[in-house]
């Protein structure tokens, strides 16, 4: 049995590399809208590049008040 993500948002963190990069790309796989987090503008652009069909933001989760905008953002888009 396969399940469909269609129409849905996952927001991952640490998406640029290791476990939340396989995360990140086998949700939008399953067809999910994915936006991956990554830290580090040189490992986001490299990780842009990688996986283009990814929504990607520079953001640093040890920041609850920048996770919070950042979220409210992504509700809005």
């Amino acid at each position: 049995m396969t399940t469909s993500f269609e129409g849905t948002v996952a927001l991952v963190t640490g998406a640029n590399s290791g476990i939340g990069e396989v995360f990140a790309v086998a949700l939008a796989s399953a067809g999910m809208r994915v936006f991956g987090w990554a830290r580090r503008r040189d490992a986001l652009d490299a990780a842009r590049a990688r996986h283009p069909g990814i929504r990607w933001q520079l953001a640093d989760v040890t920041s609850g008040d920048q996770v919070a905008k950042d979220v409210r953002e992504l509700v809005g888009e």
